[in-house]
């Protein structure tokens, strides 16, 4: 971006249900912070005896059988400090808590023991089978202070199950200002403003019980766009959600929980120097109740598709429902057209040759996902109005144009017949639609196929 751009980061609030997984950016083992994360020192015996065993620079807290590096087959005893410097970045209180499946664990910030041997425990489930010890403390912290910390796990040969060793050490700072947070967008050229998923609402083991943004993001959307309409909103998600403000905001960016790499990608992509192309896999309804599957969830202890053979897409196609975003859907920093759309029927077998032209007819060079829905206007049976049957994914340069061939065989063709017992295809008239998404069709052709 340059030298001339400052950027200015406050959080807005805190949208996690749980306490996360502690913050690796705010560990070293160094006071110069020249390093993150913590230095761990294993032991091959239960309570610290003897000498190191393994040596390592760790920035992950979520620990699952991890005593491998230095049990033995017969003896699973072992123990493991973990040591280094903690700098917090806002005052106030942090809360601290340990889940760990074995019985002495401890940690210590500014040489202040917080979880310990005489710290009450509570008992929970892992994976809803697994029974952990839960600890849990509170301290008050300076930011920009360098505070020493130390955590310790000791794991006894009697209650040793080495896939099962757990040990978990999560993490609350304060509550963020959101009146800060909206004094900064206020004061900006504009805003990018990051909402989503915390990091246990979607994950193994539970389903999410709601589409809804938690912890009043959607009100947060609504006061940062009257502090300052230019705000583009970066959406951090694994699935669906209702977004009630799509309408206001100049730009939305889908980014599917990226992993690492999603932060130089996304710097990418608003930087301009590639320009976006991805495709929703899913439709984005603009209410919960809207979906397919509403009337059917939770249920009793069992998955009933009572949607039938109109899952997704074909089913707001076939009740004719507005949606916020298509299957399919996808924008670019271009414009692209679709021509010529050309079908050729087999003489005889159900196949079919689709030619197209493709043109980037905007300033920027991108790339386009062309969509091939068939309609079938011959079977009798119940059918969705259209299904996507062929997709592919140019890139051009601007004013560049492209020929675009597609084959549909037969199994494009093909419904199961329940009566029949097996795939069968319909004589008769087809259709097929070009475009840009399940609701962004282009162009179409009708053809005649023959058995």
């Amino acid at each position: 971006l340059g030298g001339k751009v400052e950027i200015v980061f406050e959080r807005g609030l805190d949208h996690e249900p749980a306490p996360p997984q502690i913050d690796w950016r705010l560990l070293s083992p160094d006071e110069s912070f020249t390093r993150h994360g913590l230095m761990a020192r294993y032991y091959a015996k239960a309570g610290f005896a003897g000498t190191v065993a393994h040596e390592e620079l760790d920035w992950h807290f979520s620990k699952l059988g991890f005593g491998g590096k230095v049990q033995t087959d017969d003896d699973l005893s072992f123990s493991v400090e973990w040591s280094g410097y903690f700098r917090p970045e806002q005052d106030g209180d942090y809360d601290f808590v340990i889940s760990h499946s074995n019985k002495d664990v401890e940690l210590s910030i500014g040489n202040e023991v917080l979880v310990g041997e005489g710290t009450p425990s509570e008992r929970e489930l892992l994976f809803m089978i697994l029974p952990l010890n839960r600890r849990e403390a509170r301290k008050r912290l300076q930011a920009g202070r360098t505070y020493p910390i130390r955590l310790r796990y000791s794991q006894s040969k009697d209650r040793a199950i080495r896939a099962f060793n757990i040990f978990n050490v999560y993490m609350r700072a304060p509550t963020p200002s959101r009146e800060a947070a909206l004094r900064a967008a206020s004061e900006a050229d504009m805003v990018l403003l990051f909402v989503g998923s915390g990091t246990t609402d979607e994950t193994e083991g539970r389903d999410r019980r709601s589409m809804k943004l938690s912890a009043g993001q959607d009100d947060l959307v609504r006061e940062v766009l009257a502090a300052n309409p230019k705000t583009a909103v970066i959406v951090n998600t694994g699935a669906p959600v209702e977004m009630p403000w799509a309408e206001d905001v100049p730009a939305i960016l889908q980014m599917w929980l990226p992993g690492g790499e999603g932060g130089s990608a996304l710097e990418d992509l608003l930087s301009g120097k590639v320009s976006p192309s991805g495709k929703l896999p899913v439709t984005f309804p603009h209410r919960y109740e809207d979906n397919p599957t509403y009337p059917f969830y939770p249920g009793h202890k069992s998955a009933e598709y009572g949607e039938g053979i109109f899952v997704g897409y074909r089913f707001y196609d076939k009740v004719g429902r507005d949606v916020l975003f298509p299957f399919g859907h996808g924008l670019t920093y271009s414009r692209f057209e679709i021509a010529n759309l050309q079908v050729k029927a087999a003489a005889s077998g159900p196949t079919a040759q689709l030619t197209l032209d493709l043109t980037n007819t905007g300033a920027a060079e991108a790339a386009e996902t062309v969509q091939i829905y068939l309609e079938d206007g011959a079977t009798r049976e119940a059918m969705p109005p259209r299904q996507l049957r062929a997709f592919r994914k140019v890139a051009l340069k601007p004013g560049e144009t492209t020929q675009l061939a597609f084959t549909l065989a037969r199994d494009d063709f093909a419904w199961f017949d329940m009566h029949g017992g097996g795939w069968t295809v319909t004589p008769g008239r087809y259709i097929a639609h070009a475009g840009f998404s399940s609701r962004d069709l282009r162009a179409a052709a009708s053809f005649e196929i023959a058995i």
